[in-house]
């Protein structure tokens, strides 16, 4: 089984050996963001953390908050809003009262645009927001139009990424161009993942040249490439640990890298 959508460590550490992964560690994602926000003149010193109370957002915002702390960032508060919230008021009101420098939500594109909503209603700002995973669709974007400018978001596959690969597609151009043919829509990173799905039993299957379940397990294992999705090299529990992640920050209905 070759999962598109795993990104925690704990999905991957119940001795499951046929279970793999294309995404990487949420770590490998918090990392680039947290060094690009240490990169400007003035850095970031103060965040805090509001987190959807499910498995990926409190893994992902729990390393958001090892890593910043690492780095030197105090966080001053990390609260959990329930799933489907429609209101973060409350959530954002703490954020006006805290003013940190830095403002990291976790939650699903709905939540997030009502959040980032909120937020201009009642004129919370901050040096840098940035949000997961909702900004890397581009639901975010049309949702939200001009409010949606300067928010940034770790990801870990963008369609503005510029990958050549050993694989069907050829490029993460290319892949794109085919997609939109296919789907009269953008792909997003679960898209890219679950495509990448497929490259990584294509090349096991060829690697193994043969349909024995065994055989194709422990060529995939050894699997070590360049995609158009990017690396792909499964450590010892099956996640992929050659995928850096990408840092996208939002201008003008378009994304940054």
């Amino acid at each position: 089984m070759v999962v598109p959508t795993g990104g925690s460590v704990v999905a991957f550490t119940s001795g499951y050996k046929y279970l793999f992964g294309t995404l990487s560690d949420n770590v490998r994602i918090i990392e680039p963001l947290v060094e690009a926000a240490m990169s400007r003149q003035d850095p970031p010193k103060t965040a805090a953390i509001a987190a959807r109370n499910d498995m990926y957002t409190i893994a992902v915002s729990e390393n958001f908050k090892k890593v910043a702390e690492t780095a030197g960032i105090k966080v001053i508060a990390f609260d959990k809003y329930a799933p489907g919230t429609k209101d973060f008021s409350s959530v954002i009101t703490k954020f006006k009262q805290d003013r940190p420098d830095w403002i990291f939500i976790a939650g699903y594109l709905e939540e997030l645009i009502t959040a980032t909503k909120n937020m201009k209603q009642l004129d919370v700002n901050a040096k840098i927001v940035s949000m997961t995973a909702g900004p890397s669709y581009y639901d975010y974007i049309e949702g939200l139009g001009k409010d949606s400018d300067y928010v940034s978001t770790p990801t870990w596959w963008h369609e503005n990424a510029r990958w050549k690969g050993d694989d069907i597609f050829g490029s993460n151009e290319n892949y794109v161009k085919l997609f939109k043919k296919e789907y009269q829509h953008r792909p997003d990173y679960l898209s890219a993942s679950a495509s990448a799905c497929s490259v990584v039993f294509q090349k096991a299957i060829e690697k193994a040249n043969s349909l024995d379940p065994n055989k194709i397990r422990d060529a995939m294992a050894a699997l070590d490439f360049i995609s158009f999705f990017g690396p792909i090299k499964f450590g010892p529990v099956g996640q992929n640990i050659a995928l850096p992640g990408i840092v996208l920050q939002i201008k003008d209905k378009d994304w940054l890298i």
